[in-house]
């Protein structure tokens, strides 16, 4: 028994073995449950650079997507821009062109003035200068004293068609006199005396106006 206590005392440590066993169960409990801790800690560390690293790369492409979408809305405003002022150049050119239009009709009106047209007149009629044909024959359907003593075919032809066919419809004639009062005179009296007859021709007279009016 005496030896047994001095032991215990020479050691300085009054714990038995039992509990000795224990201390070392706890030691590697907590060594495990450190190290379950530390690795949990890595793997959260591993994921927090994953999400980091993600959260940058979707950042970088929003980014980009954002810089895009800023370049596309820029070019449909300029495009917009473009839009507009070529929709108000269009206006002002079809303005204009309207003028034009309107005058190039005035100016053919004009040019057509002292024009009439005659309908029905055989393609065998004209034998000779067409010309002095077309004096005769409304001298002599109107009257030679229904015009003036300046009274002249300036032109006169046939209108730009190919030959009718025997039997076919003769192309009309257009004829150009010097004053435009002879041709109101001989409108005026070919609308008073109805179709006029020369041989076997039922003729009309009609102004030459343009295709506009």
């Amino acid at each position: 028994m005496d030896s047994y206590t001095n032991s215990q005392v020479s050691t300085g440590s009054s714990d038995t073995p039992e509990e000795t066993t224990a201390a070392s169960a706890d030691d590697i409990k907590f060594d495990h449950l450190l190290t379950t801790v530390q690795n949990g800690f890595l793997a959260v560390n591993v994921k927090l650079d994953y999400i980091v690293s993600t959260i940058g790369s979707l950042k970088a492409r929003v980014n980009k997507e954002s810089a895009r979408i800023t370049e596309t809305e820029t070019r449909i405003s300029a495009s917009e821009d473009s839009i507009h002022q070529n929709t108000h150049d269009k206006t002002l050119l079809k303005g204009e062109m309207t003028k034009l239009w309107a005058k190039c009709e005035d100016l053919e009106s004009r040019l057509r003035r002292n024009n009439i047209r005659l309908v029905g007149l055989s393609e065998s009629f004209f034998k000779g200068p067409m010309e002095s044909r077309i004096e005769d024959l409304l001298k002599s359907l109107l009257g030679e004293d229904s015009f003036s003593p300046q009274f002249l075919v300036e032109r006169a032809h046939r209108t730009l068609a190919s030959a009718p066919k025997p039997g076919a419809l003769p192309r009309t004639v257009i004829a150009k006199l010097l004053n435009y009062r002879d041709r109101d005179t001989a409108l005026r009296f070919a609308r008073e005396m109805g179709p006029l007859r020369h041989g076997n021709d039922n003729i009309h007279i009609y102004p030459d106006f343009s295709a506009g009016v």
